[in-house]
């Protein structure tokens, strides 16, 4: 699953980077609201390049910040768990 320390980072406005396999969690839309990195050469780009590049940050941060609010934010989860219990309330 895509983490609670993730989910809490892209909350706060932190960029995130994650291995592939945290990423396997993510939800629908949102593989680019993370920047992947498996091998140490890679981590070091990924996040040298996010320290240089403040345009590139700042997308990253909205990315991720839209999808916490579109999938995880306390609203979310509401009007999800809303949906289950009606339909769980249709019956068979």
């Amino acid at each position: 699953s895509f983490g609670i320390t993730a989910l809490e980072s892209a909350a706060a406005g932190v960029p995130v980077v994650v291995h592939p396999w945290a990423a396997e969690g993510l939800c629908e839309g949102a593989e680019d609201a993370v920047c992947r990195a498996e091998s140490p050469d890679e981590w070091a780009e990924r996040i040298t390049t996010l320290l240089d590049d403040a345009d590139a940050r700042r997308d990253l941060v909205d990315r991720g910040r839209k999808v916490w609010q579109r999938h995880y934010s306390p609203d979310a989860v509401r009007a999800s768990v809303r949906t289950l219990f009606a339909g769980l309330s249709d019956g068979p």
